[in-house]
């Protein structure tokens, strides 16, 4: 398990800071200048754009936090780690990113993932040229019995149009 770089405390408390005014300071001290941040819902470069994301976020989420749930797992600049948003004790949503620090110490790209992953993929299928979270082409012409885990309670783009149905963020 890895310590995350002390940017990642700027940008932790970005999310979570109420004072508008305050915001841009701590993403001068996280993020570097043109920055690139993609999830489900926005893809942007600059330190800019994601200051006016961070501000739509508290607008929509005036009383929620973002927390890291998990260990942190890192390799080559890179750190693996999950999330959650919550309004007191309701879940908003749960997910996971991956950020990149550059050579100053400041995340310049983050990736983001809402929910949780999707199920395993049946080791007896063959997904070359698919999109191996769609598509189930079995290797024979037998058919073959997909066995879902159990672990995930709902489908992850049903939960993502859930949320976008109860906040405008998502608009």
């Amino acid at each position: 398990m890895s310590r995350l770089p002390e940017a990642f405390g700027h940008y932790l408390n970005m999310w979570n800071e109420r004072n508008p005014d305050l915001v841009r300071g701590l993403l001068d001290r996280a993020v570097s200048e043109d920055m690139i941040f993609a999830d489900p819902r926005d893809f942007h470069v600059g330190r800019g754009a994601l200051h006016k994301n961070a501000r739509r976020f508290r607008r929509a989420f005036q009383n929620a936090d973002l927390s890291i749930t998990g260990g942190v797992d890192s390799q080559h600049d890179r750190y693996r780690y999950e999330w959650r948003i919550a309004d007191r004790d309701k879940v908003i949503l749960d997910g996971f990113d991956v950020a990149t620090i550059n050579a100053d110490g400041l995340i310049e790209r983050v990736d983001g993932f809402f929910g949780q992953l999707p199920a395993a993929i049946d080791p007896n299928l063959d997904i070359r040229g698919t999109d191996a979270a769609t598509t189930r082409i079995p290797k024979t012409k037998e058919p073959t019995e997909q066995k879902d885990s159990g672990s995930r309670t709902a489908d992850p783009k049903s939960e993502i149009r859930e949320l976008r149905a109860e906040s405008s963020w998502f608009t």
